[in-house]
């Protein structure tokens, strides 16, 4: 019993605990971000386009946190159904073949973004001049620009091997960097447009 009961305790390591870290880090530095912006009386777009940025890592790390408590619920259920005897043999084909479409996931995903992010970069270069950008344009196209370079350093970490938790993990936060800036160049883009 003492055995069952320390297992799901070792799931919860430092990598695990990352995300969410970096998740309320990220909430807390874009708040403060977005206080700091309008004290400055900086263009109202960017501050309204980072206000959204912390709504939106809230609103990611929440439904993160929901997700992996339904997940925890679905997989003690799955094990309690599961007989003793076909529960080992079960799961260990199932697991090697979801590690083997994992990196062919996350590359398609992170591709996906760099993909899209990309063509919007283009789009702003090719409607904006360069004296026309306001502030916040700017910011888009830095933030854009950003979420690009780490999409494409997630495609070549995730393209390598994604062999167990920690990288699962790594690959996670890799991603969530990615639709962050993602996320707030848009934000700002919009935020300019109204």
């Amino acid at each position: 019993m003492a055995i069952g009961q320390v297992q799901p305790q070792q799931q919860h390591d430092a990598w695990t605990h990352l995300l969410g870290w970096a998740s309320l880090v990220g909430t807390l530095l874009a708040a403060g971000a977005t206080a700091f912006l309008a004290v400055l009386g900086v263009d109202a777009s960017l501050v309204a386009a980072t206000g959204i940025l912390s709504g939106f890592i809230c609103f990611f790390f929440s439904v993160q946190a929901w997700w992996g408590r339904i997940s925890r619920q679905d997989k003690a259920e799955n094990a309690a159904q599961q007989p003793a005897a076909q529960q080992g043999a079960a799961q260990q084909p199932a697991a090697q073949q979801g590690d083997d479409k994992l990196p062919g996931i996350v590359t398609t995903g992170a591709g996906l973004a760099v993909t899209v992010q990309g063509v919007v970069l283009g789009f702003i270069f090719a409607f904006f001049k360069a004296g026309s950008m306001t502030p916040t344009v700017k910011v888009a196209v830095t933030s854009l620009a950003f979420g690009v370079a780490i999409g494409l350093l997630l495609v070549n970490v995730a393209s390598i091997s994604i062999p167990g938790r920690r990288t699962r993990k790594f690959a996670s936060l890799l991603f969530t960097v990615t639709m962050w800036t993602f996320t707030y160049g848009l934000a700002c883009l919009v935020s300019s447009v109204m």
